[in-house]
């Protein structure tokens, strides 16, 4: 049905965002302020608490909203940068 679906792509951009963060935050190299660090990996733990928790398609919103929050952070360090 067209809520799975949409609901598994939510999820998987979730995923792949969470992956690519991760390979950032472990990279030494990477021009990361401290606080930037921090907030990032705060950021993605808290994501990764809801995806687990997200079983459903009812719960896209909620994903939408902190897959948002991060790309937010992320954007930010971009023009930090």
């Amino acid at each position: 049905d067209e809520q799975a679906r949409e609901w598994l792509a939510v999820r998987n951009r979730g995923l792949t965002l969470v992956y690519q963060t991760e390979r950032l935050l472990g990279d030494p190299s990477a021009p990361l302020m401290p606080i930037f660090r921090e907030r990032l990996t705060a950021m993605v733990a808290d994501f990764k608490r809801h995806l687990d928790r997200s079983l459903a398609p009812k719960d896209r919103h909620t994903i939408e909203e902190r897959l948002a929050e991060l790309v937010s952070l992320l954007r930010e360090l971009e023009y930090e940068s």
